[in-house]
């Protein structure tokens, strides 16, 4: 004999808060505080501009600097030096 629990849409939404605060609270920063351990740092402007948003458009983890992307993904002259990518993995593997 096998039981269940249902969910009602109000138990989802509760559920749906918590799982947002969480990832609020301590995911996000957890992935910050990872990526600027990982970072290159040359003048630590990169490094300083790292850091978790919430907002209308969703929860992120930015570094906010012109060439963020450049040194994450690499170009055709600079070979790529991940640092969000990898924080984000190792801090959701704990």
């Amino acid at each position: 004999m096998s039981s269940r629990l249902e969910f009602t849409p109000d138990m989802l939404s509760q559920l749906q808060a918590i799982s947002d605060q969480y990832v609020e609270e301590t995911v996000l920063p957890k992935i910050a505080e990872k990526a600027k351990r990982i970072v290159p740092y040359d003048s630590g402007t990169l490094h300083d501009n790292i850091e978790p948003v919430v907002n209308s458009d969703g929860m992120f983890v930015v570094a906010n600097t012109e060439y963020a992307e450049f040194v994450e993904r690499g170009t055709s002259k600079m070979p790529a030096q991940p640092y969000l990518r990898p924080a984000m993995t190792t801090a959701l593997g704990e």
